[in-house]
């Protein structure tokens, strides 16, 4: 909302972009050396699966009306979604990203990184997720950082979806913060490798947090943590 001399004024609705729409901005942007704009628009459910973007992707502020879908692709660039809404889930699947930078994201179902290398920061602080968050067998080049994140349970179609966090088979080249975390369902760290700290501070977890088989290289800061309990075999 816009208050102008106590008069209330609606906010301006998205612009609507169609699929040709994203797929012609990013082909502007590499052309011309820039990021491609997507920021600040209503997008539909889209995919970019299978394919090389030689661009940063900036859909900041934006709402997409589905699922993303980023699988088998290589972007030479970072993604930025911060604050924007994702109707259902993002998939990344054996892709290769700069970084990925979603703060205050909010997505209605589960983010699901499988088997990709990132090559800087997962950066998802203060995001609010409906379902788990996925980074199993993916690898980092810098921190994974998810402070004050919520991951909630929901229930779909399909059955209940717990608000767990997955971190199994991830190798993480920095730390991963989770500082004032709240997870609905449990924590998963195992057979990981974490080259400096995990950091749980003042988190919450309904479940428990299983740090088996996990390959640490600094420390574990479990400071006031909360879980139903925690499996430490290190």
């Amino acid at each position: 909302m816009v208050y102008n001399k106590g008069i209330k004024i609606m906010d301006e609705p998205l612009q609507r972009l169609t699929f040709d729409d994203i797929l012609f901005e990013i082909r502007q942007a590499e052309k011309e050396k820039r990021e491609a704009n997507l920021s600040n628009k209503l997008l539909p459910e889209f995919s970019l699966s299978s394919r090389t973007i030689n661009t940063t992707l900036n859909l900041e502020n934006s709402t997409v009306q589905g699922a993303i879908y980023l699988n088998n692709c290589i972007i030479n660039g970072d993604i930025k979604l911060n604050n924007s809404l994702i109707y259902t889930t993002i998939y990344i699947n054996e892709s290769e990203i700069n970084n990925f930078i979603a703060k205050n994201i909010r997505i209605r179902e589960v983010i699901n990184f499988l088997a990709s290398k990132i090559k800087g920061n997962i950066d998802m602080e203060k995001s609010q997720i409906k379902g788990f968050i996925s980074f199993n067998r993916t690898e980092v080049g810098n921190d994974i950082i998810l402070n004050e994140v919520i991951a909630k349970d929901i229930m779909t179609k399909s059955g209940n979806m717990k608000g767990d966090l997955y971190v199994r088979n991830t190798k993480v080249s920095g730390n991963i913060f989770i500082k004032n975390g709240s997870f609905d369902g449990l924590g998963s760290f195992e057979s990981s490798f974490i080259e400096k700290d995990l950091d749980f501070s003042e988190s919450k977890f309904k479940e428990v947090v299983n740090l088996s088989g996990l390959n640490i290289n600094g420390q574990v800061i479990a400071k006031t943590l909360e879980c139903k309990n925690l499996i430490a075999h290190i």
